[in-house]
């Protein structure tokens, strides 16, 4: 389980420096996943170092500033073969300097860590190995077992007193700010797990342990009284327990398991403030990936307007009335002007009068291939002889070498695709940041009127890809 802490504030750009030194392989790229997230957006960034076979390297990775960044893992790539060395997450905090030294055995990386704040990773690592033990234990219990919420309450009460016991070792040694934000996610991560609401699920229905069952989850407080609101926020893992808790009270007023829906009126139900309001974001987002057809999505359009309606925050209200819109047939669409592979810059809106579908991508990204390969198989040559219909790729890499370099290898695109870069910008040009394109799950159809006509998820059939490509070059205006 991740542990996620807020990023402490620096003098101007914020970064960590991480080098390091591998042996016992041989490898072209080194792949550096960074995890950013505040209290309304969570984005994964990847970082390739071209190495040129050496062993060593050494980057500055910018950092989010106000928000948290995570070391999220770091792997080594030779051709298309991805070999991990760090899968463990560390929070990394402004002028942070890693050094990480790792040697290949028998297939696996042995590696040390070493650098300024030491004891932080020191800290994280053992609290990960806990979370990994505590894991392991709820899988031993037994649904069926007439003992097993009081195995479970005393499972989770042993982890509870260990992973804060660790943290207090831990108590001089790192600030209190981070002190405090690690003991909230700790307490979110523990409260969290699916196993344990499984658990509690069966016992619910089961009269015997039906008492016990609820005696425990009522012992488990929603909120800790010294945790601040703005604590609370910054941290994924609790939310993420609240959430859950929220969605264990729907199943206990009906005896069936709740839907997102549901959770989102239980959650609307609870006290008014900028917890409950972000909670309802949450539930959202989840409810916005599933929608997967224009009636969903206009339901949920109703309920972003909603949130938008009623909250007091103003960062809420803005972000929930642009979600209300951003994806909403009809809406303006965020024009780009963008450099191909040849060095020429294309403009968005010298499409107008043409259907465009945009994809994005990144290297690295396995979803990337697969949804390329079905698009070429499928869908881009019942549109082949078609003049009326552009199709345009944009890629997120941070280095513009590494996107030639991955275009030249053919599997992220097709020919039938107009190849753009984002400048080094990533997911934060402003087009990939306003459709929100780091989730990965979406294509953008683009009607001859030059506004948003549908908008497809990468795992949608290809069927419904053409309908809505054909739909649209159909349209009358």
């Amino acid at each position: 389980m991740a542990i996620y802490c807020l990023n402490a504030q620096g003098e101007g750009t914020n970064y960590f420096y991480l080098s390091g030194n591998i042996e016992g392989c041989q490898f072209d790229t080194l792949v550096i996943a960074v995890n950013q997230f505040g209290v309304l957006r969570s984005e994964g960034r990847r970082y390739n170092v071209i190495t040129n076979g050496s062993g060593d390297f050494g980057i500055t990775v910018p950092l989010a500033t106000g928000e948290g960044n995570l070391l999220g893992s770091l792997s080594i790539k030779k051709g298309e073969a991805v070999n991990p060395i760090v899968v463990n997450a560390y929070l990394v905090e402004n002028q942070d300097s890693l050094f990480i030294a790792a040697v290949q055995k028998d297939g696996k990386f042995d590696y040390s860590l070493k650098g300024n704040r030491v004891s932080k990773y020191a800290c994280d690592s053992k609290i990960e190995g806990l979370f990994q033990a505590f894991a392991n234990g709820l899988k031993q219990i037994q649904s069926d077992d007439a003992n097993c919420v009081r195995q479970l309450a005393r499972l989770c009460a042993s982890y509870r007193q260990q992973l804060l016991a660790v943290l207090y070792s831990y108590k001089n040694k790192i600030s209190p700010a981070l002190y405090l934000r690690h003991k909230v996610d700790i307490l979110g991560s523990l409260y969290s797990y699916s196993r344990m609401y499984d658990l509690l699920h069966t016992a619910v229905l089961n009269e015997k342990l039906q008492v016990a069952a609820v005696q425990f989850f009522n012992s488990i407080p929603a909120k800790q009284p010294s945790f601040s609101e703005n604590t609370i926020l910054l941290s994924p893992n609790y939310r993420y327990y609240l959430i859950a808790r929220a969605k264990f009270q729907c199943f206990l007023k009906h005896k069936k398991d709740a839907g997102y829906r549901d959770v989102y009126e239980e959650i609307k139900n609870q006290p008014p403030g900028m917890v409950r309001d972000v909670l309802l974001v949450d539930v959202l987002k989840t409810l916005d990936v599933a929608a997967i057809n224009e009636s969903a999505r206009s339901d949920i359009a109703v309920l972003w307007k909603e949130i938008a309606s009623h909250t007091k925050a103003p960062f809420i209200e803005a972000y929930a009335a642009k979600k209300a819109i951003y994806r909403s047939r009809g809406s303006e669409i965020v024009n780009f002007r963008l450099e191909d592979s040849a060095g020429r810059y294309v403009d968005l809106a010298k499409f107008r009068g043409k259907v465009v579908m945009v994809v994005c991508w990144f290297t690295g990204c396995g979803s990337c291939i697969k949804h390329n390969k079905k698009m070429s198989e499928k869908v881009y040559p019942v549109f082949s002889n078609d003049t009326n219909v552009v199709f345009i790729s944009v890629n997120a890499d941070r280095e513009k070498a590494i996107w030639l370099n991955s275009l030249r290898g053919g599997r992220y695109t097709s020919p039938h695709n107009i190849n753009l870069f984002s400048g080094g910008l990533g997911f934060d040009h402003p087009f990939l940041k306003y459709y929100e394109f780091e989730r990965g799950d979406i294509n953008i159809v683009i009607g001859k009127d030059g506004l948003l006509y549908a908008v497809a998820g990468i795992g949608e059939d290809e069927e419904y890809i053409v309908t809505n490509i054909q739909s649209a070059e159909n349209e009358t205006h």
